[in-house]
């Protein structure tokens, strides 16, 4: 492990002199990169990854954290790659690696020309300066360039066994959910009454599991991974699990089908990291040193790994023959579900809230797609035929909603799954993606309440004429999100954040953030040396050969700033930051290639920044963010632990603080781990419901949390767990 000691801009040089322990000890900043689950989820096993301790970079990801994975995976010999979409998608092992290493070279080598030709500026010392150079270019890279290596650790995740499928879900047979273990709840509800089980996995192994019970799910353990758990992070992992079930259930209106609990098993071989069936119960993961570690930190800090969320998606994915019309829909889904059920139930992600999440989504998969005015469905999703553009499939697919969902809020999304569920019952399922997407977009109209006509268009969207008849007969022509009330050209369906104010629309602030001010480079020009911002901002730029663009913003005090680069779609390269006197800031720089996003957090110090955007691989098109991270997460309240009274369990939660709360809660709900919701009281800065559990629960540990609602809304995340122990005296 090195750290990454650049010089000026993206030209710069790896040192392999730092190792793992002084970058922890001099406190390199931490990166913070989102990614989604398919970058991580290509089939890897146990005897590949062998992961050590080094603690160098956090990445943030919505499949989640292959970071443990990624330490020690440059040993194996052979690359195979699944179909999931991905920001390296299609890339095999050595292709991703020569295209990186290409890069660093690049960066390096333009670093050391641009250094020697500001240094000796008479032309009589140049022919020494090109012998230096040409050395400098057929001499060879270290091979520790930091994004060298992490393409290489993120293709070396796809290496493994032999895949079930190629990928990491099933469509289960009849005669598969026949023959699958029906789990039945061990114990009622004691959350640390394990039992041995015998458990048939995917592909017909038996294993002999310990087996947990919640409420809704039951998570079977190795032994491995009942040593490596410890009992708290066993508890959390359970409780998670569970509340998540009870989230997607609220969302989707419907449950997996299948008897019994939903499994959760942790074996030797499936069909990849996590292996979900789509529609029915049942959800596997891999079960492996690294993977544990990923889960561990996850819980540690009240989370869930994303390979669980992913997969259990996969479960709750019950409208897949209504919707489904891609190659790889599945995924599709998923790039909806995935982080649109952390915005829901606003479990946010380890240093991400809600809001961060929804923006990055749209920015990720709408932007690209609505930015191109020659792109289309038919074109781009139906035929899939814009991918060199950087525009995918499946994130349009999903984006729409997440659009939707952004602008109108969740109880839009309840009633587009509430139009398929009562749909579903009395229909038969579309045969055509024309016949889907019409249905798509009525069950979108239907959870807005309008008619949807004007999305359609500005989309670029299908919808057939007897939809639109039936948009305008059900709810009019009247849409205000389609008006253009202060004439500058834009609706608010067009990105217009402030329809009252002519002067700020998405020709002068940003399409998804409306509070970042927009800095376009002429058409025909380049930003001035440097670029004076007013914070926050989003750039628009581009980068040509032996180029690079310059920024200075200014900080009134100390906060923590978010960087986001993203390659729009074709540019190759990084961002640095440097410090006052002029020095280099971030080690880990955020760098992207072909299509690429890369986000990263650092804590600044009040007073002027300069940072620069410059040359990698390949010369192209860019934009950078630059805005206040949100502190995540907020604990808006604390619960103290059960007084017992009258046969019943007081439960209490005392409201700290209403930041990060999504809007004015109306009621609070306490959960009691293994049985559920058990009791709402009114809103208020102390709030309770006394519990009488039922005979029928077993002696033990329970937990309970508290959850802020609107309405049917979650608008804060569940409370840690106070945990307490309930005996027969007690009832």
């Amino acid at each position: 492990m090195i750290c990454w000691k650049p010089g000026l801009a993206s030209k710069r040089i790896a040192t392999g002199k730092h190792s793992a322990e002084v970058c922890i000890e001099r406190k390199c900043p931490l990166e913070t990169r989102t990614r989604f689950k398919e970058d991580c989820d290509h089939h890897i096993r146990r005897n590949v990854m062998q992961p050590k301790p080094y603690r160098l970079e956090t990445r943030t990801r919505f499949k989640e954290d292959c970071d443990s994975a990624f330490r020690s995976a440059f040993a194996t010999t052979s690359a195979s790659v699944g179909n999931q979409d991905s920001l390296q998608r299609g890339l095999r092992r050595p292709q991703m690696e020569e295209t990186i290493m290409k890069q660093a070279k690049l960066s390096q080598r333009g670093y050391l020309y641009q250094r020697l030709k500001s240094a000796v500026p008479s032309f009589i010392y140049w022919p020494a300066v090109w012998l230096i150079v040409l050395a400098v270019f057929i001499g060879p890279l270290p091979p520790t360039a930091p994004m060298a290596r992490e393409a290489v650790a993120r293709a070396d995740l796809s290496r493994g066994g032999t895949p079930l499928t190629a990928k990491d879900y099933i469509f289960p047979r009849l005669e598969q959910l026949a023959e699958r273990t029906v789990v039945r709840r061990t114990a009622a509800g004691c959350i640390d009454c394990g039992e041995v089980v015998q458990y048939r996995a995917f592909n017909g192994t038996m294993y002999t599991l310990t087996q947990f019970s919640g409420k809704n799910v039951a998570v079977l353990l190795p032994d491995s991974w009942m040593n490596g758990l410890s009992r708290q992070e066993r508890r959390t992992l359970i409780d998670r699990c569970d509340l998540l079930y009870e989230h997607l259930k609220e969302l989707i209106g419907e449950e997996p089908a299948g008897s019994g609990l939903l499994p959760i098993a942790f074996v030797r071989d499936t069909c990849g990291w996590g292996c979900g069936y789509i529609g029915a119960k049942g959800v596997e993961i891999l079960d492996a040193d690294w993977s544990l570690d990923i889960v561990r930190q996850d819980v540690a800090a009240g989370n869930l790994p994303g390979v669980v969320v992913h997969e259990m998606n996969h479960n709750f994915d019950v409208y897949s023959a209504y919707l489904h019309y891609l190659p790889e829909h599945g995924h599709a889904w998923t790039d909806f579900m995935d982080t649109y059920i952390r915005i829901y139930s606003r479990m946010g992600f380890r240093d991400l809230s809600p809001e961060e999440i929804q923006r990055f989504e749209i920015r990720q998969k709408y932007v690209p797609y609505i930015s191109d005015e020659t792109a289309t469905w038919e074109d781009c999703v139906r035929d899939g035929l814009c991918q060199n553009r950087g525009i995918i499939r499946n994130y349009v697919w999903a984006a729409l909603n997440h659009y939707v969902a952004q602008l109108h809020g969740a109880r839009a999304i309840l009633g587009f799954m509430s139009f398929l569920r009562n749909y579903k019952a009395t229909h038969r399922p579309p045969t055509s993606p024309e016949a889907k997407e019409d249905l798509r977009i009525e069950a979108l109209a239907f959870g807005t309440g309008l008619n949807l006509g004007c999305y359609v268009d500005t989309w670029r969207w299908y919808a057939s004429a007897e939809l639109r008849a039936r948009m305008t007969a059900q709810y009019g022509t009247n849409n205000p999100f389609c008006l253009d009330n202060d004439g500058d050209g834009f609706s608010e369906i067009q990105g217009d954040c402030d329809d009252s104010n002519p002067a700020i629309n998405p020709g002068t602030t940003d399409l998804v953030n409306c509070n970042l001010r927009l800095f376009t480079e002429p058409p025909d020009g380049d930003f001035p040396n440097p670029q004076p911002l007013t914070y926050p901002a989003r750039i628009v730029g581009r980068i040509t050969d032996n180029d690079a663009d310059f920024f200075t913003f200014s900080l009134p005090t100390a906060r923590r700033v978010k960087f986001t680069l993203q390659s729009t779609p074709d540019f190759g390269g990084c961002l640095f930051i440097y410090n006052r006197s002029g020095g280099l800031y971030n080690p880990l720089a955020p760098c992207v290639s072909k299509g690429g996003l890369s986000t990263r957090i650092y804590d600044l110090a009040g007073g002027v920044w300069r940072f620069g955007v410059e040359l990698g691989s390949q010369p192209g098109r860019y934009s950078v963010e630059i805005a206040d991270a949100a502190r995540w997460p907020v604990m808006w309240g604390t619960t103290e632990p059960p007084a017992f009274q009258n046969g019943a369990y007081r439960l209490m939660v005392h409201t700290e603080t209403l930041e990060g709360v999504l809007e004015t809660p109306t009621h609070v709900r306490f959960w009691v781990s293994g049985v559920g919701f058990v009791g709402t009281a009114p809103f208020a800065s102390s709030a309770f419901v006394n519990w009488m559990p039922i005979g029928s629960l077993a002696e033990g540990t329970y937990g309970y949390r508290a959850q802020l609602v609107s309405g049917p809304i979650p608008v804060a995340d569940a409370t840690a767990a106070e945990w307490f122990e309930l005996n027969s005296r007690k009832r």
